[in-house]
């Protein structure tokens, strides 16, 4: 396969994890994010991972400020819209668990600054556009194989056979804003958590339904609070930042057809993003890549 050519769509967290199993292949990147680790959202490590420069991070964590037992998951699991969710709790909502956090990507070999315009998946072609804007430099990158980790909708809408897919993937608007932290926080924060060093952090799920947020996450600078609401109380504080986020719900039964159909032009997925995968943290992602390498030889 190393005489192939190798083109991985994405050089978020995604494709950096995809990369270190296909280190062969070439990166697509409209931003540059070779210096720009990131310990959040689906970006945690349950382990150390080869290819990769971590830091073991103590991370404790709660439901409703206290340990999580069946039940609490239960009515957390309700609350966020996963109800018929049976599956083992301790790896997410365990009291004390041992994550590592990303200092460093892998270096890769990518093509930085150049946005994707047009898939043509029957000549398996990428048409990219420096994002310079000094240039309307555009120019085609042949692929042999290619390894989605953008926002799957995203992907197909720039193909040309399937531009219209976007009732296939259903997701949930996240709000997500920093408070900062005050002083008696703070010294919570090191003295009752008994946290050694500055980046252990603490996570506390809520499950109470009046509650908008359903998560909080005490990290180095502060307190994370995540929403499936907009709470115009927090978006008015001029102390607090906000953004938008995603989470979704599992794919219809359409996305195991059209990933398959993508297969035979030479195309697959990887990442929470790119695959549409509900939960997928980045050791799945790196998992997966290594298992599609086996797979492609």
């Amino acid at each position: 396969m190393s005489e192939k050519s190798i083109v991985i769509l994405g050089g978020g967290p995604a494709g950096h994890a995809t990369s270190v199993a296909f280190p062969e292949a070439l990166v697509i990147e409209k931003n540059d994010y070779r210096s720009e680790a990131r310990n959040f959202g689906p970006h945690f490590l349950w382990r150390d991972l080869g290819g990769f420069k971590c830091r073991p991070t103590k991370v404790l964590s709660h439901i409703d400020g206290a340990p999580a037992t069946d039940e609490s998951v239960r009515r957390y699991r309700e609350k966020v819209g996963r109800p018929d969710d049976t599956r083992p709790w301790h790896d997410e909502y365990g009291v004390e668990a041992t994550q590592y956090d990303i200092l460093e990507w892998p270096s890769v070999r990518g093509l930085w600054g150049w946005k994707v315009d047009r898939v043509r998946l029957r000549d398996r072609v990428v048409r990219v556009t420096s994002t310079s804007g000094d240039t309307d430099l555009s120019v085609d990158v042949q692929y042999d194989t290619l390894i989605n980790t953008l926002p799957m909708p995203i992907f197909w809408r720039m193909t040309d056979l399937f531009r219209d897919l976007d009732d296939c993937f259903r997701w949930t608007p996240v709000y997500v804003w920093v408070e900062p932290y005050r002083e008696d926080q703070s010294v919570r924060r090191r003295e009752e958590f008994k946290f050694e060093n500055p980046w252990d952090r603490y996570i506390n799920w809520i499950s109470d339904k009046d509650n908008p947020c359903y998560r909080e996450s005490w990290h180095e600078n502060g307190v994370h609070h995540e929403s499936l609401l907009k709470d115009d109380r927090w978006m008015r504080e001029p102390t607090h930042t906000h953004y938008p986020g995603k989470i979704w719900s599992e794919g219809e039964k359409t996305l195991g057809l059209i990933t398959r159909f993508a297969e035979t032009h030479g195309v697959y997925f990887n990442g929470r993003y790119g695959s549409w995968s509900y939960g997928e943290l980045l050791h799945h992602t790196y998992e997966n890549a290594l298992s599609l390498r086996r797979r492609l030889g």
